[in-house]
């Protein structure tokens, strides 16, 4: 009886961990960093889950602003903070020509998914909820946003 309880509670904690993370799916924890950085209003979280490719273009646009400055641009209309809440709702993997694109852009891809992505945005005065598709690849066994 001991055994068939240590089981049971065991399985409920692994099923509490997985229920209470933010993200499921590993290629789903760039998304997460990314909104969490759009919620605490960091750059350079927010920048640190795009692929370096990525990352180039962000310190282009540093040029004409600071960190500072081009985060609070972001939200110069709203008023309060904001929440952001996510869901893949689908995940399609990307193969063949397709990924052999994506590798002659980023070098050495593992993997690389088309996720279409439901958001809510919460903000003092709004609830705004949109989906789009996002990119996602693995390189170095680390998954990164891509604007591909």
């Amino acid at each position: 009886m001991k055994k068939v309880i240590s089981i049971l509670l065991v399985g409920l904690m692994l099923f509490g961990l997985t229920a209470c993370g933010k993200s499921g799916k590993a290629y789903e924890k760039p998304i997460a960093t990314f909104y969490d950085a759009l919620e605490d209003k960091d750059y350079d979280k927010m920048v640190s889950a795009f692929t370096d490719t990525e990352k180039e273009f962000f310190e282009m646009a540093l040029a004409n602003s600071s960190k500072e400055e081009l985060m609070e641009s972001m939200y110069a209309e709203i008023d309060g903070d904001v929440k952001i809440s996510f869901k893949v709702i689908e995940s399609t993997p990307i193969k063949g020509e397709d990924l052999d694109s994506i590798k002659e852009e980023y070098g050495e891809v593992e993997e690389a998914y088309i996720l279409e992505v439901e958001t809510t945005t919460k903000t003092s005065s709004d609830k705004e909820t949109s989906t789009d598709e996002m990119t996602v690849v693995k390189i170095g066994g680390k998954w990164y946003l891509s604007m591909m």
